[in-house]
């Protein structure tokens, strides 16, 4: 073995800390993909806050200085006024330069097709929002996979170890019988083989827990030195209703519907009341003097698209995209439910495997004990000797391999109900 394995597994073996699967969830919940992921369906939230700030009254202030070609009057005089003022010599609000300082206000009264378009940007934000609490499900069946595969090779390692005793022990034996002649120096050489093979796959298992053990720290950045032991605090319980999978696709249906109300709405009327008021003043034209006065509008405004081509195509299309959605809702849900009988399906058939498999270990090693004392009195070959090493060593890799897919196939049936592995792991 090289060096730097027998370093790794030196470091496997000593934790200065042993870090639990709570830390591992906590610290992936924290890390900065989903961090990312946060921001994101925060950000999504505050966009449908600027639209939805839309609704409310805007108020600014204003200032102006403005030069005329000709005299222009500051604001509209009635007649009778500007006789008066006329008659008198009197001062009138006309000039080529004016200045204006003031407030203006605005506030929507009736806008259906901006209505529309903030419900669809609340349903795209809860639809992201889903998607993103999927993502994050997701991170951590790949945490609990990557797990359950380091307890895999651990175990895998551990039978190869075994194994590996085993053969020395019986090969030291048959060295004895070699040197006083009851065996041939072919048949130490078979052992030697053998033993030689299984130096390779420890190497390549220790290889394999390393990339494991690495996959954990690139989710979660934490060092594991060994796998976490992980247990189900009770039975995922889930019911035909509660696909959470399905949750993003139902709310982005919502959304395309919201989008062609909002394409259709854009042909309705749009009113809003605005309102202006401001000082003014500027050089009489017909007598030189300063004057200032103040001055304000307010109205009710009703715009209505009388004519306008594109508004019919851009329904047509949001139209379009919500028939899509709709398809798109139905064949994953009928991917779903073939998808959710076959993992039910696969997890009693694990379950019900890894009771025989556990039988099978107990066979083989009851069959091995045997075959050690046959072939040390001489009536089993090496080679019927090492089928039963072999046969004892796949029989421990299948059932780890079996609990291994077996966390897989629990993950997958969480992620799909939207069940939180923190919550129901330990």
């Amino acid at each position: 073995m090289r060096l730097h394995s027998l370093i790794w597994l030196a470091a496997f073996s000593i934790s200065a800390h042993a870090i639990t699967l709570e830390e591992l969830f906590t610290s992936l919940k924290s890390s900065p993909a989903i961090t990312q992921d946060r921001l994101s369906v925060e950000e999504s939230k505050k966009v449908t806050e600027v639209l939805h700030g839309s609704l409310y009254p805007k108020v600014y202030g204003f200032a102006s200085i403005e030069h005329y070609s000709n005299p222009t009057n500051l604001r509209p005089l009635l007649p009778t006024e500007s006789a008066a003022l006329m008659s008198q010599n009197g001062t009138l609000p006309f000039s080529r330069n004016i200045g204006k300082v003031g407030l203006k206000g605005s506030i929507p009264l009736y806008n259906g097709s901006l209505y529309a378009l903030i419900d669809e940007l609340k349903m795209t934000h809860k639809s992201l929002q889903s998607q993103k609490h999927l993502d994050m499900l997701s991170k951590e069946a790949e945490l609990v996979d990557s797990d359950a595969a380091l307890i895999y090779f651990e175990r895998f390692t551990n039978a190869l170890n075994s194994q590996n005793t085993s053969i020395q022990k019986t090969k030291e034996r048959i060295d004895v019988g070699v040197k006083n002649g009851r065996y041939a120096q072919a048949e130490s050489l078979k052992l030697q083989n053998a033993l030689s093979s299984l130096r390779i796959s420890i190497e390549d298992t220790t290889a394999k827990r390393v990339a494991y053990a690495q996959q954990i720290r690139a989710l979660t950045n934490l060092e594991i030195t060994q796998s976490i032991p992980m247990n189900l605090k009770g039975a995922i319980t889930t019911s035909s209703e509660d696909v959470a999978f399905l949750e993003p696709f139902k709310q982005k249906v919502e959304a395309k519907n919201y989008a062609s109300k909002a394409a259709e709405r854009s042909l309705l009327p749009v009113v809003t009341a605005d309102a202006t008021l401001f000082r003014g003043w500027g050089e009489a034209y017909n007598n030189g003097d300063q004057f200032h006065q103040d001055y304000g509008t307010v109205g009710i405004y009703v715009n209505l698209p009388l004519f306008d081509a594109s508004s019919y195509k851009s329904i047509e299309k949001t139209h379009l995209a919500a028939l899509q959605a709709q398809s798109a809702l139905e064949q994953k849900r009928i991917e779903l439910s073939a998808k959710i009988k076959t993992l039910h399906s696969d997890e009693n058939s694990l379950i019900n495997s890894l009771s025989s498999a556990k039988m099978r270990v107990a066979s083989s090693e009851e069959l091995l004990a045997i075959g050690k004392l046959a072939v040390q009195n001489g009536r089993l070959s090496i080679e019927e000797y090492l089928r039963y090493e072999d046969a004892l060593l796949d029989a421990k890799a299948t059932q780890a391999a079996i609990e291994w897919k077996l966390w897989r196939t629990r993950s997958a049936i969480a992620i799909i109900y939207g069940i939180d592995l923190a919550d129901i792991m330990e």
